[in-house]
C-alpha cells in the first residue's frame, strides 16, 4: 500500500477536493509525483495557486496516514485510488468521483458496467416481487447489481443477486467496519464473497445523515442505469435518480399502484421521462442501445421471468392470483374447484416458484 499513502495524504490536504485531486493525479501521473513536483511545478500546472501549492508541499501528517493504512490492512480491506484499474470505470466519469475508495471483496471487469437497483425501505409485496424478478433477469445476463444495502429494496436487490449466483456491489454511507443497518452484517459478508462492499469513508465513520447523499452519487455514478422500485415523492431513491440524470445515466422506474404513496415517486419519474420498466428485458434493451448493442451478455433472458409448464388445473387457479395478496378462500371460491384440490395446486405452484404464500393465508403471483 505504499502508493496509497500518497493518495490518502493528498486527499487529506485542506482544500484539495475530489475535483482538484483528480486533476492533479492525472496531470502528474500519480499522487506521489504531485508531492515531488515542487512549488514551480505545481503552480505551472495551472491546477492550483500558490497558497494551495504551499499547503500540499508542507503536508506533514504522515503518521496518521500510516496508522490508517495499518488499520485498513488489519481489517482485510484495500484502498483503491482513482487511477487504479480496480476503480469503477463509470465512476471516473462523474464530476466529483471519490479520490479513494475503501473496499472489501473484489471488483472484476464485469463489475465495471453495472446496473443499480434501489427503492423503498418499506416495500410492498409487489415491490419485493418486482425487485426479485428484475434482479433475477439482470443477473441471468451476467449483469452486476449495485445498491446501498439499506433496508427494504436495497437489501432485497443484493440478496436476489446472490440467490441467482450473480455479482453485487454495496456502497456504504459509513466506514467498512460500521455496517448499517446492523442486521445486514451477514448480508455484507455474503456480498463480499460475490462482489464488493465499498465506501469513500474511512474506517470508524458512522452512518451520519449527511453521508448518504454522497453515497448515492457513487451508486448512480458507477452504474450505467438506475432502476427505482417504489419510492415516495421525498425519498433517497429519488435523490439518487436525479443524481443519475445529472451524471447522464439512464433512469428506469417500475410503475405501481396509483393509490400507494410508495408509487408516487416512481410515477413522477415516469412523467418526467424515466423509462417504464416491467421486466429486466426493458432495462437490457435500453442499455444495449446506449452502449451500441454491447450490453447483452448472454443469449437472452433465461427463465427468471417465464412461467413453467402448468397443468390445466394449475392454470385455472393461477388465473385468480395476481401481484397483490389474495386470500386463499377467495381463490377457492373463484376457481370453482374443491378446496382440497386448490390447496394441493397451491402447494405445487409454490414448488414451481410461480406463487408465494404470505402471512394471513394469502398468495401472490411471483411471475409475469
Amino acid at each position: 500500500m505504499d502508493s496509497k499513502r500518497y493518495d490518502l495524504a493528498l486527499s487529506r490536504v485542506p482544500r484539495v477536493g475530489n475535483v482538484t485531486f483528480r486533476k492533479l493525479v492525472r496531470h502528474f501521473k500519480g499522487a506521489r509525483n504531485v508531492f515531488e513536483a515542487g512549488f514551480d511545478g505545481l503552480v505551472d500546472s495551472g491546477i492550483v495557486g500558490e497558497k494551495l501549492a504551499r499547503s500540499i508541499l508542507s503536508f506533514s501528517d504522515w503518521d496518521p496516514i500510516e496508522d490508517e493504512l495499518d488499520r485498513v490492512r488489519s481489517f482485510g480491506a484495500v484502498i483503491v485510488g482513482i487511477e487504479d484499474d480496480d476503480y469503477p470505470m463509470s465512476l471516473k466519469e462523474i464530476y466529483d468521483p471519490p479520490a479513494v475508495l475503501y473496499m472489501l471483496g473484489s471488483l472484476l471487469p464485469v463489475d465495471h458496467r453495472p446496473v443499480a437497483v434501489i427503492g423503498s425501505r418499506n416495500p410492498t409485496h409487489y415491490g419485493i416481487l418486482s425487485t426479485e424478478r428484475i434482479v433475477g433477469g439482470l443477473t441471468a445476463e451476467g449483469i452486476t447489481i449495485v445498491s446501498g444495502m439499506a433496508r427494504g429494496i436495497d437489501s432485497l436487490a443484493h440478496q436476489a443477486a446472490i440467490n441467482n449466483n450473480g455479482r453485487t456491489v454495496a456502497v456504504l454511507g459509513s466506514g467498512l467496519d460500521v455496517i448499517y443497518p446492523p442486521e445486514n452484517k451477514n448480508l455484507s459478508e455474503c456480498i463480499t464473497e460475490r462482489g464488493a462492499v465499498i465506501t469513500e469513508f474511512p474506517l470508524g465513520t458512522g452512518p451520519d445523515a449527511r453521508n448518504f447523499p454522497r453515497r448515492n452519487r457513487i451508486i448512480s455514478g458507477m452504474s450505467l442505469g438506475v432502476v427505482i422500485v417504489e419510492a415516495r415523492i421525498k425519498s433517497g431513491a429519488l435523490i439518487t435518480a436525479h443524481l443519475a440524470l445529472e451524471q447522464n445515466r439512464e433512469v428506469f422506474a417500475v410503475p405501481g399502484n396509483i393509490n400507494n404513496p410508495r408509487s408516487k415517486g416512481t410515477h413522477q419519474l415516469i412523467r418526467d421521462g424515466a423509462k417504464l420498466v416491467e421486466s429486466a428485458r426493458d432495462v437490457i434493451e435500453e442499455l444495449s442501445g446506449v452502449t451500441g448493442g454491447t450490453y447483452m451478455v448472454g443469449g437472452g433472458l433465461r427463465g427468471a421471468e417465464t412461467i413453467p409448464d402448468l397443468t390445466d388445473d394449475e392454470k385455472q387457479v393461477l388465473e385468480h392470483i395476481g401481484h397483490e395478496p389474495v386470500y386463499v378462500d377467495i381463490i377457492i371460491d373463484e376457481s370453482g374447484l374443491a378446496s382440497e384440490r386448490v390447496l394441493e395446486i397451491l402447494l405445487e405452484l409454490e414448488l414451481k416458484h410461480v406463487v408465494r404464500q404470505i402471512p394471513g393465508k394469502s398468495f401472490i403471483r411471483t411471475v409475469a
